[in-house]
């Protein structure tokens, strides 16, 4: 019998968790959009620092209220999409994406920025 979940984040945690090592070497491109997920957990930002390839993450049209302060310790990250969520802030550590190109919020709450930006 197939586990049923009630929140698409826990369909997302358990989909990396089942495949992470497979994926841990490649995935350089994590699509998380239209999911309604509403947070990020600090579990699932430790996680994506395993993934040593990673270059975009795409969060866009979902209700997320905070980024784990994590997500600044993926090295390679050139993009991050948001856009369409409820951010009220940003994770300080976000100025520690060295190699970060685009970062796009576009349509949510912030009213300023970290000052490591």
């Amino acid at each position: 019998m197939a586990k049923v979940f009630e929140d698409p984040e826990d369909i997302v945690m358990a989909w990396l968790k089942e495949f992470k090592i497979e994926i841990n070497e490649n995935l350089e491109y994590l699509m998380m959009n239209n999911l309604g997920i509403d947070q990020m957990s600090v579990e699932f930002g430790y996680g994506l620092k395993n993934f040593k390839k990673l270059r975009e993450i795409e969060l866009d049209n979902n209700h997320i209220t905070s980024l784990p302060e994590s997500l600044g310790n993926i090295d390679l990250l050139e993009r991050l999409s948001c856009k369409k969520n409820k951010l009220d802030h940003l994770p300080d550590s976000i100025g520690m994406l060295t190699n970060i190109r685009e970062l796009d919020f576009y349509r949510n709450e912030l009213t300023s920025l970290p000052d490591s930006l």
